[in-house]
């Protein structure tokens, strides 16, 4: 039983590891549009707001997506192991 237990919660963890992943993924190639406007027309001041906010953006998702995957990898221990 514990080792079907395991099984899925590595299941769970590593679908939502991939559901993550892809958003940052989405949000990388976003920034790097910017980035590549911004490189055509390096005076544009709306470009450069929306690269920092997107950077920002970038890196408080990073952040977020991190604790909820310790958050639930935590869950899993606990319910597998009863740690």
């Amino acid at each position: 039983m514990d080792l079907y237990l395991n099984d899925w919660a590595l299941v769970i963890l590593t679908n939502e590891q991939n559901q993550r992943t892809n958003i940052l993924l989405n949000e990388m190639e976003i920034l790097d549009n910017i980035a590549s406007e911004l490189n055509c027309d390096p005076s544009n001041e709306d470009l450069q707001i929306k690269l920092s906010m997107q950077q920002d953006r970038l890196g408080a998702m990073r952040i977020q997506f991190s604790r909820e995957l310790q958050d639930l990898t935590q869950a899993a221990r606990k319910e597998v192991y009863g740690m």
